[in-house]
């Protein structure tokens, strides 16, 4: 079941008031995408309402409300839906489709802890209480995708963000360091920033970090496989001496050894 409906601002509202005043207990969300987006009115319309939630009961009971409202469960949906791992895929044949997840999107990126202290209240609505997550968490988010588009909408982040302050280039750094244990995109953020620049001229202040992030991922996986087929650490420093890695690199390597 595929859809082309496209949410307006105030449809949203109204559908988010429906399904709050129909909730049995508080229940909080954390919306993400082009439907936080709009509700910043930074976006005039959407196609999907993408939701993270904190605990799989509220998402379920959510869920329950939406299936009391007319939605169905999507069974078979475009390729970039299954790319995001949602861990439930709502239609309707009138409005707009919402995508749940619970605390993961995309199968990497994880609602940490600080991008929760960044998100924003937005309003209560019934037993529904809604957080917005901040233009920089959007940011990484649309950033982990494949979409084109999402490129025009970090840009349009990074400018709003900009008109009232500075956009915190940090808080992307940070979840980076923060979420390395399940993923590593620092390469796929580079390349997607690079995009930006080609387009838009922004440069992220943090191309240098993540390249170099990026290359000792790259080096610690090589090593690893070399380790785990019994090779000791100095013939793997002398196997990459060979293959015309630089100092640099060699360096990163024989630091993998002392740890």
């Amino acid at each position: 079941m595929s859809n082309n409906q496209l949410y307006e601002k105030e449809e949203l509202i109204a559908d988010l008031h429906a399904i709050g005043n129909r909730l049995a207990k508080p229940t909080t969300i954390y919306l993400i995408g082009g439907c936080a987006m709009s509700l910043k009115n930074l976006k005039r319309v959407t196609k999907d309402v993408d939701i993270i939630f904190t605990s799989v009961d509220d998402l379920r009971v959510f869920e329950e409300e939406l299936l009391a409202l007319g939605y169905q469960r999507s069974e078979k949906v475009d390729n970039v839906y299954t790319q995001l791992g949602a861990y439930s895929i709502l239609r309707h044949k009138e409005k707009a489709g919402f995508d749940l997840f619970y605390l993961q999107v995309c199968n990497m990126l994880i609602l940490s802890e600080g991008m929760i202290k960044r998100a924003s209240k937005y309003s209560d609505m019934g037993h529904l209480s809604i957080y917005l997550i901040s233009n920089e968490d959007i940011s990484l988010f649309k950033a982990i995708t494949e979409r084109p588009r999402d490129i025009d909408d970090i840009y349009v982040l990074i400018s709003a963000s900009q008109k009232t302050g500075e956009f915190d280039w940090d808080a992307i750094k940070e979840e980076c360091e923060s979420q390395a244990e399940q993923l590593k995109i620092e390469g796929h953020l580079y390349e997607r920033f690079n995009e930006l620049f080609s387009k838009y001229k922004i440069k992220a202040p943090l191309m240098s970090w993540l390249r170099k992030r990026d290359i000792k991922n790259i080096l610690h996986e090589a090593y690893k496989i070399r380790i785990e087929k019994g090779l000791r650490h100095d013939d793997i420093l002398n196997e990459f001496e060979k293959e015309g890695f630089s100092k640099a690199d060699l360096k990163i390597l024989n630091g993998f050894g002392k740890k």
